[in-house]
């Protein structure tokens, strides 16, 4: 539970896949010196997805199937961050699972590229993406800082 691995899911490692993060590199500029590692479930076993995911503290990444990964961190603190591309219908899947899981929860929106709600490739907007990611690296912070113990009390 204590573990504090940030993870970016992305769906960019296959090539002519839909729904990709056209503008992901520089979104990965400003999340790697943060301490953000790229997983993508579509390119890893679903051993190794469980391993990552359960010792994930932050996840980021495109509204999909690969965010159902962060039932693999239940019963320990966890903070989303999902990007939700602007043509959908309002989906409520993950805000749901952090709500009943006790995760932590931001969502930014994403500029889709058509007109296909979800089934679209889109452009991350980077601001809104890394202001979320700072909420909750603040949320981390806070959650994993250890409790002061006065060492001339028993408390």
């Amino acid at each position: 539970p204590q573990a504090r691995l940030r993870l970016y899911v992305s769906r960019n490692g296959q090539a002519g896949t839909i729904r990709q993060i056209l503008n992901e590199e520089e979104l990965l500029a400003k999340l790697k010196p943060l301490g953000f590692q790229v997983v993508d479930p579509g390119t890893t076993t679903l051993a190794a997805q469980g391993e990552l995911f359960s010792r994930a503290s932050i996840v980021v990444g495109p509204h999909g199937a690969g965010l159902t990964n962060i039932l693999f961190r239940k019963g320990a603190p966890m903070a989303l961050v999902e990007m939700i591309n602007d043509t959908t219908d309002t989906y409520y899947h993950f805000l749901q699972i952090a709500r009943l899981c006790g995760y932590f929860y931001r969502a930014t929106l994403n500029r889709s590229e058509g007109t296909w709600r979800q089934m679209t490739n889109a452009h991350a907007d980077i601001d809104s993406v890394v202001a979320a990611v700072t909420d909750a690296i603040r949320w981390e912070e806070a959650t994993y800082q250890p409790a002061y113990k006065d060492p001339l009390t028993k408390l």
